[in-house]
């Protein structure tokens, strides 16, 4: 479901009666903490992969050492190597896609409030649907930066991984 423009949300929360807008609001916190939550993951998953591949990258490196490789096998290793710096690379980005932000509003975030002529309870609850609305569309975009480069990582492991194989296959071939 792709999320309703800010202005919308505020219209929709200030339009509909207290009960309703106060579900209506309760309902975007929760959205917006478990968007908030799962991009937490996302980015311990980010982070976790990248470690990963750089121990992959390690592992593939060793194989250059060796005395009695064949040419075969050291390059398919240092295109191994090479796959697996990148992958991290890839996921470290991932990791950068964007700020973690923790939930709620800032008291300060209601100063306005103070020059708003005739401010009551149904502004306040269009201003806070505007935020989360704001908030929630952030969210999904970052998650979805990391979504991809944790893709992008993923698959460029794999093409380390075929690498690692043809240099053990190399290696055996002799």
């Amino acid at each position: 479901m792709t999320p309703s423009p800010p202005d919308e949300a505020r219209k929709v929360v200030r339009t509909l009666p207290d009960d309703i807008s106060a579900m209506v609001l309760s309902l975007a916190q929760a959205k917006l903490s478990a968007l908030q939550l799962s991009g937490s993951a996302l980015d311990q998953r980010c982070t976790q992969a990248a470690s990963f591949e750089l121990a992959a990258a390690a592992v593939a490196g060793a194989l250059l050492a060796t005395d009695n490789a064949s040419i075969f096998t050291r390059l398919f290793a240092a295109l191994a190597a090479i796959a697996f710096v990148s992958a991290a690379c890839f996921a470290f980005g991932g990791v950068r896609a964007g700020k973690q932000h923790l939930p709620g509003i800032n008291a300060s975030w209601w100063a306005p409030a103070l020059e708003t002529k005739d401010f009551d309870l149904k502004i306040a609850r269009g201003w806070a649907a505007d935020y989360y609305e704001k908030a929630i569309i952030f969210n999904v975009s970052v998650d979805k930066k990391r979504s991809s480069a944790l893709d992008s990582s993923l698959l460029l492991s794999i093409l380390a991984g075929v690498f690692v194989s043809l240099a053990a296959l190399s290696r055996l071939a002799g």
